[in-house]
């Protein structure tokens, strides 16, 4: 007869995050994590998306809201006829996407993005009018 002990290990492997439900431990979607940051000009929103292809990664920006989606493909094949065994399959694959509401006072048109190392980086500036700057006081 089966011991609570002994149900423990099938519960992680449903309830993490890495797994559908099935478990099997295999993912269908993920969820990258992001920082999202304001300087004086701008906004920054840094979203960690080791392994995915740049290509692989689309960018939108409507009705301000910033989208991030894509898809990081299994690194691992599954395997066929016996050719080979997993033990331990934990990195994440499958579809993601990420969103982020901005104020109205950002330029969305006029933003940039960089990929560095697995880090997808937005830069969004903010509308000019909104910009802190110093007004000078004329002398009569």
């Amino acid at each position: 007869m089966p011991t609570v002990s002994s149900f423990i290990p099938r519960f992680d492997r449903i309830f993490t995050p890495n797994g559908d439900g099935n478990g099997n431990g295999h993912t269908h979607a993920w969820v990258p994590v992001i920082d999202a940051l304001e300087t004086p000009d701008a906004y920054l929103i840094a979203v960690e998306l080791p392994g995915v292809a740049p290509e692989d990664i689309e960018i939108s920006f409507a009705n301000n809201m910033l989208t991030v989606r894509g898809s990081k493909l299994p690194t691992l094949e599954p395997p066929t006829n016996g050719e080979r065994r997993i033990h331990a399959a934990e990195r994440t694959s499958g579809t993601f996407e990420r969103s982020v509401r901005l104020p109205d006072y950002v330029e969305g048109n006029r933003s940039e993005a960089t990929y560095v190392n697995g880090v997808l980086t937005i830069t969004i500036p903010k509308t000019a009018s909104v910009v802190a700057h110093k007004i000078a006081i004329k002398k009569s």
